[in-house]
């Protein structure tokens, strides 16, 4: 979810606040995590990706936006309509959906800037459109577009991620035990999981002057397709480029949020819905293991990685 060139840079030093920001949100994505898991430990076995990825991120992003639990369902079908007309080769069906999908979520999120137009509330909505002083207001149509940007970016990414950050720690013999023995290793572990299961594999650039990369000009406003998932796996910078819980990146940072102004603008939210899980799994779950009579199917989406399914079961 990348911050796009235009937008002040108060948004995120104000909406985004992440110390207020993350304390505001890190008590609903334990709920979220707590109630799903438990879910999962009563009954056996569960699918990691549809029965608990897919439903994380888009609640919590939920409840960023301000969208209550019997809305979340709106919520995710317009999502799902964003993200399809992204792909290449949509059906006209698909695209007359998303059409409509489209006007409905506009008219829903118009009235709530409308609301907080005339009443401040300090959340994240409120705080997007109360700019500070000597700061031109943000219009309807930029909020709209932020948090469409939120939709998209915040869900189906971090879904992604989530089930090969579980496919990961299930199938690394013995990652759960250490990481329950040493809680301190846990950050570590998700910053490789979030180089070698870079959820989204490749992203779109367009000069804004003429470039030379390795001997290639770039001319200006060209296109450029960048492989963020094979810069992550750079053998100059990594080796093999493996999986490896044990590796340090400060010499070598993974790019996986990108960089600079393109930098996720929830890649923190992200880190933290992460975090949360596999404490979560330690916690809430006595030893869950990949089920040994499914099989993890992974996505076939262009410039994607993560799973469609993931059998698990949980003791």
């Amino acid at each position: 979810l990348s911050l796009h060139d235009a937008l002040p840079i108060w948004i995120m030093q104000r909406a985004l606040e992440p110390g207020k920001f993350m304390r505001q949100i890190t008590p609903r994505v334990r709920e979220i995590v707590a109630g799903l898991l438990d879910s999962a430990a009563a009954t056996g076995r569960f699918d990691a990706v549809t029965d608990y990825a897919v439903h994380v991120p888009i609640r919590v992003i939920a409840a960023v936006l301000d969208v209550p639990e019997h809305d979340v369902a709106r919520l995710k079908l317009w999502t799902d309509h964003l993200f399809a007309v992204q792909i290449d080769n949509v059906d006209e069906e698909t695209v007359v959906q998303a059409a409509h999908s489209v006007i409905e979520m506009e008219a829903y999120f118009l009235a709530k800037i409308a609301d907080r137009r005339t009443t401040f509330r300090d959340d994240f909505l409120g705080r997007l459109l109360d700019s500070p002083a000597g700061e031109d207001a943000l219009s309807d149509a930029e909020v709209l577009n932020l948090i469409v940007h939120i939709m998209v970016g915040g869900t189906e990414s971090t879904t992604n991620f989530l089930g090969t950050l579980i496919y990961l720690l299930l199938s690394t013999d013995g990652l759960l035990d250490r990481l329950r023995a040493d809680r301190s290793r846990i950050p570590g572990v998700i910053e490789e999981c979030l180089r070698f299961g870079c959820p989204l594999e490749v992203s779109i650039r367009i000069a804004v002057g003429e470039q030379r990369i390795g001997g290639t000009v770039i001319p200006d406003g060209g296109r450029v397709l960048i492989a963020i998932a094979s810069a992550n796996r750079d053998e100059h910078q990594l080796g093999d480029g493996d999986f490896d819980e044990n590796r340090d990146m400060r010499g070598a940072p993974h790019l996986t949020f990108g960089r600079g102004i393109h930098a996720c603008i929830g890649q923190q939210l992200a880190r933290r819905e992460a975090l949360i899980t596999v404490e979560g799994l330690l916690d809430r779950i006595s030893a869950p293991r990949l089920d040994p009579q499914g099989t993890p199917e992974p996505l076939d989406t262009l410039g994607a990685i993560g799973y469609r399914h993931l059998p698990v079961v949980t003791s």
